[in-house]
């Protein structure tokens, strides 16, 4: 199959009385109300293979009928994709940065034969820091200079569906456990997270 369009990015939200002054697209000089979306791409294609596989010979099997020994039939599925990640979200007065970092499972394949790729790893979101974008420039829009006004902490394990052969060391799924939130230097926000609980009945 060649390549095809499976979704698309939302760049902006416009006010019905916005005006892009400079033709430039969203900026802080234009008048009206929009929203910009930033996006980062993973620097190589994810390729992905079902059933996942670590040899050639792996694939999903169907015997076909019983009474023919020559209707036997085995088959996978395998494609390569472009990953894009929400990098930002701004206005004219804030800017939402999204902070991500690699996953430990949901690894991919080298190629269509399969066999695990531990050197393209997808992100999981770890925080959203919320900044004052007067704090930005004042700092040159150096992040590594302003406290963030508010930051969502995401705090994860692989604790469901333990010994998947596509993760690190064969851990489990990438499973949310708590949620808080911080205010500038105020750490308090710790002591009083949102905490997630997993029926693991059936895992």
């Amino acid at each position: 199959t060649p390549p095809y369009t499976t979704s698309f990015l939302l760049s902006a939200i416009l006010s019905p009385d916005y005006v892009d002054k400079t033709g430039d697209g969203v900026t802080d000089d234009d008048l009206g109300t929009a929203v910009k979306f930033n996006y980062s791409k993973l620097p190589s294609l994810y390729k992905w293979r079902t059933p996942f596989a670590f040899g050639p010979d792996t694939s999903n099997y169907n015997e076909g009928f019983l009474s023919d020994a020559l209707d036997d039939k085995a088959n996978y599925v395998y494609g390569e994709k472009e990953v894009w990640y929400l990098h930002s979200v701004e206005s004219k007065t804030m800017l939402a940065h999204f902070v991500t970092e690699d996953r430990d499972d949901a690894l991919g394949v080298t190629g269509s034969n399969g066999a695990v790729n531990t050197s393209v790893r997808l992100k999981r979101l770890k925080e959203i820091r919320l900044y004052s974008k007067s704090d930005l420039r004042l700092n040159g829009n150096d992040l590594s200079k302003v406290t963030p006004i508010k930051t969502v902490h995401f705090v994860y394990d692989y604790s469901i569906c333990r010994g998947l052969p596509n993760s690190i060391d064969n851990t489990g799924k990438l499973t949310l456990k708590r949620i808080y939130f911080t205010f500038g230097h105020n750490q308090k926000g710790r002591l009083n997270p949102y905490d997630f609980h997993y029926d693991t009945t059936y895992n």
